[in-house]
């Protein structure tokens, strides 16, 4: 059985909301009532959280992106919920070299208060999806005394390419992590089926976000349809680009 989130922590800026119809206590208990109609009522720019018994509802404005992170605890499951953390680098990204694989995120204040730590097998996200939300055995349990040791280095942007591209479509904004997203779900499907080298999907992606730049496609979503316009758009021209980019790369 999972257990209920026995804790949240709502790192949020309160600052940051701008709502203009109604104070935040009243939009707050909207988002916890669960009515999607009564959220939507709500005009204006914010990311709130609000817990209602064991169950937890976020809702933002588009122009808000949030992060959520669950942390395993003896007492219960830690959700943490925060502002997205790209303008400080806050992102922490580190190689371990040993045998396993870790996540975390780093905080302003140089604390890591989140990590994960796995065996370096893709068994174990795709026992994840096909279980969901209930748990089945996908690769062997990590031995701690056979690992011995963790050796982290920072990653070689050059043969990372595609880590380089997407902290830059971060620092960026103004929609090009969208028109990231869909040049690489493009270079991705096409290098499965095929048709473009394995260097060629970082490949793919970097021209795509360049030929956006002049095609006026770079700005930031407003609204849902306007940020499927934006994938739709740059989906198109990745793949007008795929044969010169093939060729390239094969």
């Amino acid at each position: 059985m999972l257990a209920s989130i026995s804790r949240v922590v709502d790192l949020l800026d309160p600052d940051l909301n701008r709502i203009g119809n109604m104070d935040l206590e009243e939009a707050r208990q909207r988002v916890r009532c669960g009515d999607a109609v009564a959220v939507r009522a709500i005009d204006g720019s914010f990311a709130l959280v609000a817990v209602d018994g064991i169950t937890v509802r976020i809702a933002r404005s588009m122009d808000r992106p949030v992060r959520y992170f669950l942390a395993k605890r003896r007492e219960g499951p830690a959700l943490f919920v925060a502002d997205r953390m790209d303008t400080e680098q806050d992102v922490l990204v580190l190689m371990l070299t040993s045998h396993g694989s870790e996540d975390g995120l780093e905080v302003k204040n140089g604390s890591l208060p989140l990590a994960q730590l796995g065996p370096p097998d893709m068994r174990v996200p795709i026992a994840n999806c096909l279980a969901w939300p209930e748990r089945m055995a996908g690769a062997a349990r990590l031995d701690f005394a056979q690992m011995a040791t963790l050796t982290f280095e920072a990653p070689d942007p050059v043969r990372f390419p595609a880590l380089a591209l997407a902290r830059q479509a971060l620092q960026a904004g103004n929609g090009v992590p969208t028109i990231l997203n869909a040049a690489n779900e493009v270079a991705v499907h096409e290098f499965i089926g095929g048709r473009l080298g394995f260097a060629g999907i970082a490949a793919l992606v970097d021209a795509t976000v360049d030929a956006a730049e002049g095609r006026g496609i770079m700005r930031e979503p407003t609204s849902v349809d306007d940020a499927i316009a934006v994938d739709h758009i740059s989906r198109s021209l990745a793949r007008s680009l795929l044969p010169e980019i093939a060729v390239k790369t094969f």
